[in-house]
């Protein structure tokens, strides 16, 4: 057996290895009390007072940051080998019940398992269950991945930032996962609603010490990665939707008490409709079946406001 790679140094600090070379023992020993790196020297050496432990404490901060690669040309390209080799089985198959069916031939039993007459089939037949099993298998699999969404611009940035920060720290073949855009997915995707997303564009908001925190870790640097308080981001969220929904059943109330005619009345509800959908398609998260099952009762309400000549005062 040949002899470990061992190490050399590159001129940066960074020990490398080399093949055929006797590896020499670490200096210093792990039992060692612990000195904390200046900063100059986790600048100067970020590979090894950063590194994986560090990087992988990112991504563990935040659902957001949990981005991998797909894969989807690669698995594409095993899932077609793994139908051919379950296609070729089959031909095979085929090809045997065809032989053994044939009148010119010997009169074989083709209607037991028990009493195979031809050895081959009983092996196509055992090796087709194993190469369907596997094709199944990754089928679900490739399911379940194509599923997970695209990662969002905002989370691969803030990966791209800390890359950018950090230079050194992972080795750049390894990182350079992060540059395959059209791949990326987000292994535990956060459902934001319409309105939160573009809350999350406006200039400032991400500054903002009511929807900010700042986690604990060295990992952390506020002048490139932010983070959101969701907690508090959903219950914003939730007093606008109050507000709003309160607002768009006393406006139209108040407003019908000046309006006496029928068409300006109707003019009025359906104003107020389309507003009503409009606002629950951007505010929520609602499938199109529940937005216009919502606007179906919110336009009943209305009629019942169309029918009173005063609040509290039903018309003749």
């Amino acid at each position: 057996m040949p002899p470990p790679p061992s190490m050399h140094n590159d001129g940066m600090g960074m020990q490398q290895f080399r093949e055929g070379e006797t590896p020499t023992p670490p200096s210093r020993s792990f039992e060692e009390p612990w000195t904390t790196p200046t900063t100059e020297e986790r600048q100067l050496k970020p590979w090894k007072y950063s590194g994986y432990n560090v990087f992988s404490r990112l991504l563990a901060s935040d659902q957001d940051f949990l981005i991998v690669r797909q894969f989807g040309h690669v698995r594409s390209r095993l899932l077609l080998l793994l139908q051919d080799s379950v296609a070729k089985l089959e031909e095979e198959l085929d090809r045997i019940d065809q032989q053994c069916s044939n009148s010119a031939g010997p009169d074989f039993n083709n209607g037991s398992f028990r009493e195979e007459p031809i050895k081959r089939r009983a092996e196509v037949l055992r090796e087709l269950h194993k190469a369907l099993q596997d094709y199944d298998e990754h089928v679900l699999r490739c399911s379940q991945m194509c599923s997970l969404p695209k990662a969002q611009g905002r989370d691969v940035e803030s990966i791209e930032n800390w890359f950018l920060a950090n230079p050194g720290a992972i080795d750049q073949s390894e990182s350079s996962f992060i540059s395959r855009k059209e791949d990326l997915i987000s292994i535990v995707p956060k459902i934001k609603s319409p309105l939160r997303r573009a809350l999350e564009r406006v200039s400032g908001f991400d500054l903002s010490p009511l929807f900010s925190m700042r986690p604990s870790g060295d990992f952390y640097d506020p002048e490139l990665t932010r983070y959101y308080n969701d907690r508090k981001i959903e219950k914003c969220i939730t007093g606008i939707v109050v507000l709003t929904g309160f607002l768009m059943l006393v406006a139209p109330l108040w407003i019908l008490v000046f309006v006496s005619g029928e068409l300006e009345r109707l003019g009025v509800i359906s104003a107020f409709v389309a507003l009503f959908l409009a606002l629950v398609s951007t505010v929520t998260i609602a499938k199109p079946f529940d937005t216009l099952a919502a606007t179906a009762a919110y336009t009943a309400v209305l009629m019942v406001f169309m029918q009173m000549d005063y609040v509290g005062k039903p018309s003749a």
